[in-house]
């Protein structure tokens, strides 16, 4: 049977995958529809995820642990008064020594601008 060795032979050299007949794939580039779905996507799965965390971060409390902190907050009530502020001395020379100045400058045909320290037209 040497005809049904011969038609064996034929049928292996026609098969996919061999040697004699390799498979050649090529990838086909996403259309725009396809890349903007894969964006949606992607964007909605991050929302998710950020929201889910953002949720056990308030369900546990986390993130009032800084926040809630008293040294971190403002105090409204101080009894520091504006004298016991060191260099308020130095601050009020300079202030006056500002307007004294500009008084001058005013005189020399500058324009008329508010004081500064007082908001008075010097």
């Amino acid at each position: 049977m040497p005809g049904a060795a011969g038609a064996n032979s034929g049928a292996a050299a026609t098969e996919l995958g061999s040697s004699k007949n390799p498979i050649y794939m090529m990838q086909a580039e996403p259309t725009f529809k396809a890349q903007l779905w894969r964006t949606v996507r992607t964007l909605a799965v991050a929302f998710l995820i950020i929201s889910g965390i953002g949720a056990l971060f308030d369900e546990r409390g986390l993130g009032k642990g800084i926040l809630n902190n008293p040294d971190m907050k403002p105090q409204m009530e101080s009894k520091t008064k504006f004298e016991d502020v060191k260099g308020v001395d130095e601050a009020k020379v300079h202030a006056v020594y500002t307007c004294q100045h500009r008084s001058q400058c005013l005189h020399s045909g500058a324009p008329a601008l508010p004081c500064a320290c007082c908001m008075c037209q010097t």
